[in-house]
């Protein structure tokens, strides 16, 4: 209401022409001979009414800002809490993790010798976002992991692409865990293994997740 309002106010200010504002005050003054021309009057006048539409115009800016934060709501905004997790077994190493939203590279790890990318829950992008529809696409490097008689598994090496839509709706945090994974192989063939999942979850609010500090 009093952003319409400040706008009502700055119209009304703007559309008084000069020349009513000097008819105005040459008409309540009274008469002075030594009054410079009307066209010098005329210049100030229009001096002084453009320095009034300036700070009035910088009132109505201000006001707007401030009923901008005061009336701020969680509406039209969401949050995304994206996670990656490394749920394979020892007989998989990741050596590479890609993670893209949109478009946009959000995270790109890469460790040949696949003993530096297995910690779990890695937070990848954790902010709003805008409502609608997403997509995440996921690259995964791995190779075999082996001692003893099976350290010809590491001889092996695997590349997953994945992609994955989801929708955020708007006052809403989504929670989205993205996992290098193993599926069952109905061949038995260990090349058949490795896999992407995905899980998500929607709760209502941006507040962010609330994390346990150890103790």
């Amino acid at each position: 209401m009093k952003r319409v309002l400040a706008s009502a106010f700055v119209l009304s200010i703007s559309s008084v022409s000069f020349a009513q504002v000097a008819a105005a005050q040459s008409a309540d003054a009274p008469p002075n001979h030594d009054a410079p021309p009307p066209s010098v009057q005329l210049k100030d006048l229009q001096d002084k009414l453009e320095e009034l539409k300036e700070k009035i115009l910088a009132q109505h800016v201000h006001l707007a800002d401030w009923s901008s934060a005061f009336f701020q709501t969680d509406e039209g905004a969401a949050r995304l809490d994206l996670r990656f997790d490394d749920q394979v077994s020892s007989v998989f190493a990741l050596t590479r993790t890609l993670v893209v939203l949109d478009g946009a590279v959000l995270s790109d790890r890469s460790d040949p010798s696949g003993a530096n990318l297995d910690a779990p829950q890695v937070p990848v992008f954790q902010g709003q976002i805008t409502p609608g529809d997403h997509t995440v696409q996921v690259l995964v490097g791995m190779r075999g992991s082996g001692f003893g008689v099976f350290t010809y598994l590491r001889d092996y090496k695997f590349e997953v692409r994945s992609s994955h839509s989801f929708t955020v709706k708007s006052g809403t945090t989504t929670r989205l865990d993205v996992a290098a994974c193993e599926k069952e192989s109905v061949t038995g063939r260990i090349e058949d293994r490795p896999a992407v999942c995905y899980e998500e979850s929607m709760t209502n609010g941006l507040a962010p997740e609330k994390t346990q500090t150890p103790k």
